[in-house]
C-alpha cells in the first residue's frame, strides 16, 4: 500500500512471527519503545483476525521480557 509509511520505509524489525512484527518507535515516547503491527493491512486493533490476535500478544510478550532484560524498566 502507498500510503502506508511502514511499506515504504525501510524497517528494522526486532522480532516477528508469521503475521506480525516488531520494531522501535522511530520517535520514541521513551527508551526501548516497541511497535507492534500485523503484517497485513487492517483499519485498527478490533480488525485483527484471532490468528493476529494471538500472535499479537506473543510479540507483546516476548518484547516485554526483550526490554526487561535490555532495559530494566
Amino acid at each position: 500500500m502507498e500510503t502506508c509509511v511502514f511499506c515504504r520505509s525501510k524497517l528494522d524489525i526486532v522480532f516477528e512471527n508469521e503475521t506480525c512484527f516488531a520494531i522501535f518507535d522511530r520517535n520514541p515516547v521513551t527508551q526501548g519503545h516497541l511497535l507492534i503491527l500485523p503484517k497485513a493491512h487492517r483499519e485498527d486493533y478490533f480488525s485483527l483476525t484471532e490468528r493476529e490476535l494471538a500472535d499479537t500478544d506473543k510479540l507483546v510478550k516476548l518484547g516485554k521480557k526483550y526490554l526487561d532484560q535490555r532495559y530494566a524498566p
